[in-house]
């Protein structure tokens, strides 16, 4: 091929992609446009005393008559979902009477926060040691710990793991307590009972020795009948609840069976529901991973390297290590793959089955910004083209509510697969309107800032 004709081939590919770009960009600006009718625009994620939540008005039409609203939030590293979901706390508490948030967190670690809440114990500070850090012990939530406070909302956790430092101070020493009048602690199998307690409390992967497994779970048949043989109420059945999600957690991590935790998370939040909050309209505070309906529709792209070698002469003698060099290539191939975290039993499957419309299920993400890892702080990238964000972004709004509950036909856009990163930040495609009922956006998101020793 001569330069003149490589130099015009190079001109038209240019001028083709020019307008191929185009076309996409005239079509996400569509498509941007559709969905304005659909957005309700959000002033602030901001706390403010002064805060009227006006511009939140339109979300009481939106969740309706649903008596449990689930936050699931990226996965705790960005402080802006953070103070997002402290907001609309306050809106559904002060407006919608939800006087109820279920952390997804240790059940006796926050029954511990709940006795020293009502004792008047700094919010903040009690939150520390029941529930996971990454919320608690964070600058952009500590607002949401003072209102708790503040307005004696009731709290308490639905996980079956141990969360927090209230377990490790104080589940053995409690039981313990509890137990004072039964001879079960002169028992031979006792020390080593209440030994690998404590160690499950400090190290929830710790698994036993097989002769300690079997005395724990002789030991545990035994201080069951004992709870059961104490006096009647509502400690006894918080003790039996205790020692129930204590079997549960060791069974899921002993056996290497994490469905066993996943299932129970739900059962948690149903029991909370039907005995000790009946009456009550409850807020479940969670991560999206848990809380998406259809965990296993989740895709993720992956990226394959594949070495691809041309024909070649059949003497190899005869070409030189340039020209073999040429022959080879290296093609990258990119293909989506279930996304290999989620899993199909997960919390929101369950309450949507169990409740049905009762729930409403708001899940969050973000166009770019920065994220915590740990002790990383790692840079969120622009989303991609034709993403769930891009759209948004194109909407004009730096934040926005979408309402996914809605009957939309089967070919209307928010029906199409496309990328967004609610979970965890992730680009994840599928079908969005059935893992939420409504998307928070947030444009810009700031890093979570970690308070621990304050």
């Amino acid at each position: 091929m001569s330069w003149i004709k490589k130099v015009v081939f190079l001109l038209l590919l240019a001028q083709f992609s020019a307008c191929l770009s185009g076309t996409k960009e005239v079509q996400q600006s569509e498509e941007a446009s559709a969905l304005q009718s659909l957005i309700i625009p959000i002033k602030t994620i901001e706390d403010s005393p002064k805060d009227n939540l006006k511009d939140l008005t339109p979300l009481k039409e939106v969740i309706g008559d649903s008596r449990v609203v689930m936050l699931g939030g990226t996965g705790g590293g960005d402080g802006s979902s953070l103070k997002a979901k402290t907001r609309l706390v306050k809106y559904l508490h002060e407006k919608l009477d939800f006087d109820v948030i279920l952390f997804e967190s240790g059940y006796y670690d926050t029954y511990k926060v709940a006795v020293e809440l009502e004792e008047m114990v700094d919010p903040v500070l009690s939150a520390k040691e029941g529930i996971p850090v990454k919320w608690s012990a964070s600058k952009q939530a500590a607002p949401l710990f003072k209102l708790i406070g503040d307005e004696k909302i009731q709290v308490a956790g639905f996980d079956c793991r141990f969360s927090s430092n209230n377990a490790k101070t104080y589940l053995a020493i409690d039981l313990e307590s509890y137990l004072l009048r039964s001879p079960i602690r002169k028992l031979k199998g006792w020390r080593t009972y209440k030994s690998v307690l404590t160690k499950m409390t400090k190290q929830p992967e710790y698994i036993p020795s097989e002769k300690n497994q079997k005395i724990f779970w002789e030991m545990m048949d035994t201080v069951r009948y004992a709870v059961k043989k104490s006096q009647k109420g509502e400690e006894r059945t918080r003790w039996q609840r205790i020692l129930n999600n204590i079997e549960q957690h060791h069974k899921s991590v002993w056996n290497e069976e994490p469905a066993i935790r996943r299932e129970q998370i739900a059962k948690n939040i149903l029991w909370l529901l039907d005995e000790k909050y009946k009456e009550e309209k409850v807020i479940v505070w969670g991560s999206a991973l848990n809380t998406v309906y259809q965990a296993d529709e989740l895709q993720k792209m992956i990226e394959e390297t594949i070495l691809v070698e041309n024909e070649i002469k059949e003497s190899v003698d005869q070409i030189d290590d340039e020209a073999l060099e040429e022959t080879e290539k290296e093609i990258v191939k990119r293909k989506w793959v279930p996304f290999e975290d989620a899993k199909p039993d997960n919390l929101g499957a369950l309450l949507k089955k169990e409740l049905g419309e009762e729930v409403y299920n708001i899940g969050f993400t973000g166009y770019s910004g920065k994220n915590r890892v740990a002790d990383e702080i790692q840079i969120i990238p622009n989303a991609p083209a034709n993403s769930m964000e891009s759209l948004l972004k194109k909407t004009g709004y730096p934040y926005s509510f979408l309402n996914f509950k809605s009957d939309f036909p089967d070919d209307h856009l928010l029906r199409q697969s496309r990328i967004c990163r609610a979970i965890e930040h992730e680009n994840l495609s599928c079908d969005w309107t059935t893992q939420f009922d409504g998307l928070f956006y947030i444009e810009l998101l700031e890093e979570n800032v970690m308070v621990v020793n304050d």
